[in-house]
């Protein structure tokens, strides 16, 4: 398995950032944490390396800066970190 490809990406801000090691439905990913987001975005190898679940209709998601961001769909999926879960 490539790790790079399931690899969850941001920009550093001052040499900073949250990267923090997760598991999404039982696989280590590595993702920066963001509160302040509505949606988290994966590529697409990463939804191939979960077993290509089941993708549902999604509006069209726009960025900070009213930029459309393009997607095949969403879907639910278990995160873990440390003792803390999440859906």
């Amino acid at each position: 398995m490539n790790w790079d490809a399931n690899r969850i990406h941001a920009v550093n801000v001052g040499r900073q950032s949250a990267v923090l090691n997760v598991e999404i439905n039982d696989l280590m990913v590595e993702m920066v944490y963001d509160p302040g987001a509505a949606c988290t975005i994966f590529p697409l190898r990463l939804w191939q390396d979960l077993g290509k679940p089941v993708l549902f209709p999604v509006p069209t998601l726009q960025a900070y800066s009213h930029i459309p961001i393009a997607t095949k769909g969403q879907v639910t999926v278990d995160v873990e970190h440390l003792v803390s879960r999440s859906r």
